[in-house]
């Protein structure tokens, strides 16, 4: 007796996905030739809620302006992307951030920045947090679980030990390079 079992198709999108889409992901943006041509700071998204299993977004969040005219309100774009990330995903689907450290000079060098972030950039997405540091009153829906923060050492730094790494990263520019940082959705009904 052979047994087959139902595959579940999973929705995994690279937003800002450039000319390298991820294998496995559905390439999403206004340039080049991605899978899906969408301009991601135009809200709603064409995903439903709670829709999507997994986000990848590379190099796109320090390029988001912080006001647009077309932003409603005025509510910051970052702001407005996160909330729009957290709306298709899933319980508990994740979405992972690859951005440059915002103390180092990856994240000055382009003109193209809006933004300087660091790991503590995003824990403004955990309403728990948001609630403990009464910062509830930010115009804020997401509610993503406390951020998992890995850093993108620069040369030598890689080869020395992680205590020192860690204190050099808070206290010296270009130490880190990239900031890789997961979050996992948390809906209502978990």
């Amino acid at each position: 007796m052979t047994t087959t079992a139902a595959t579940e198709t999973m929705t995994r999108l690279d937003l800002a996905c450039g000319q390298s889409p991820r294998d496995g992901f559905t390439g999403i943006d206004v340039f080049g030739d991605p899978d899906v041509r969408l301009d991601l700071l135009h809200f709603p998204w064409p995903w439903d809620d709670d829709s999507v299993d997994e986000l990848h977004c590379s190099h796109f969040v320090e390029h988001i302006p912080h006001w647009r005219p077309w932003f409603p309100g005025n509510v910051d774009g970052l702001d407005l992307f996160m909330d729009e990330c957290w709306r298709v995903l899933k319980p508990g689907g994740t979405l992972t951030i690859i951005h440059p450290y915002g103390q180092s000079a990856r994240a000055l060098q382009d003109r193209g920045h809006e933004r300087y972030l660091v790991a503590e950039s995003w824990w403004y997405y955990n309403a728990e947090w948001r609630e403990q540091t009464k910062l509830d009153h930010y115009p804020i829906r997401s509610n993503f679980s406390t951020p998992n923060v890995a850093n993108g050492f620069l040369g030598d730094w890689e080869l020395r030990s992680d205590p020192a790494r860690q204190d050099a990263a808070s206290w010296y520019w270009n130490v880190v390079s990239d900031l890789v940082v997961t979050l996992t959705a948390i809906k209502e009904d978990e």
